[in-house]
């Protein structure tokens, strides 16, 4: 809603979507870790000395932190990073009210009505 307010407001309507740019920046940060996570997790593994067939208290713990630590330090990372956002209601409102106008006068220039 801010990037959507920021473009009407400097008379930029003809940008590319914002859901594009946000789905290429998803898949950039994204697809590096798809491939990396894995190889991390075959150290873990082969550093607790993980096999099938056996049970190993050290194993187990290896297993425990591939599974709670990565999300806990990603959400982690999730929260400072949005903790710079706020979404008041009256705020937002505003902001949308806004946008609406801005959109309004955009497309009257557009169409030489103003």
């Amino acid at each position: 809603l801010e990037m959507k307010y920021k473009h009407a407001s400097d008379q930029r309507m003809d940008e590319p979507s914002l859901a594009g740019m946000f789905m290429g920046a998803n898949a950039l940060l994204c697809k590096p870790m798809e491939s990396f996570l894995p190889v991390v997790a075959a150290l873990v593994l082969d550093d607790t000395e993980f096999r099938a067939e056996k049970k190993s208290e050290l194993a187990q713990w290896g297993l425990f932190y591939l599974l709670v630590l990565p999300p806990l330090f990603f959400s982690g990372i999730q929260i400072l990073s949005w903790s710079y956002y706020t979404l008041i209601p009256s705020k937002t409102e505003k902001m949308r009210g806004e946008l609406r106008r801005l959109v309004s006068i955009g497309d009257m220039k557009a169409h030489h009505i103003v």
